[in-house]
């Protein structure tokens, strides 16, 4: 019976593994990118007007092929995953290859002005928890 596990472990790794890669490594689907986290609702308002000044910089990340969408949506109901980011990516080397908005501020803005944006975003969410996924938009009903 062990060795019936170790060779279904053994067919995964070899038979799975390089399928994962190969659909991370060069496929040209399209990838969400999603982050949510649970923050005080007292932050909220604060947090909007962040979202509203950065949407010069989600523009500049399209306009530049670094992301092809960038959505958030906040809700107020329950305390956890109040604040959803979705990032809509080409493909994996996409996210791969995203250096974030931070440059983009900074390009855009100074150092300055990039650094309190950073500071502002740390003071709203702090050590709230959150967690990441990504999902691939080729997946369909059947």
């Amino acid at each position: 019976m062990r060795h019936l596990v170790l060779l279904s472990v053994a067919l995964v790794m070899i038979f799975g593994f390089p399928t994962m890669a190969a659909a991370q490594d060069g496929d040209d689907d399209a990838y969400w990118y999603v982050s949510m986290f649970s923050i005080p609702w007292a932050k909220v308002d604060s947090l909007g007007k962040l979202i509203d000044k950065d949407a010069p910089l989600v523009e500049a990340a399209i306009e530049r092929g670094n992301i092809v969408e960038g959505k958030v949506l906040i809700h107020h109901t329950g305390n956890e995953w109040n604040v959803v980011f979705m990032t809509k990516y080409a493909n994996w080397a996409a996210i791969d290859a995203d250096p974030g908005l931070a440059g983009i501020a900074e390009e855009m803005w100074g150092e300055e002005a990039r650094a309190a944006r950073s500071e502002a975003y740390g003071e709203i969410f702090g050590d709230n928890a959150h967690r990441d996924y990504i999902y691939n938009e080729r997946a369909s009903a059947p």
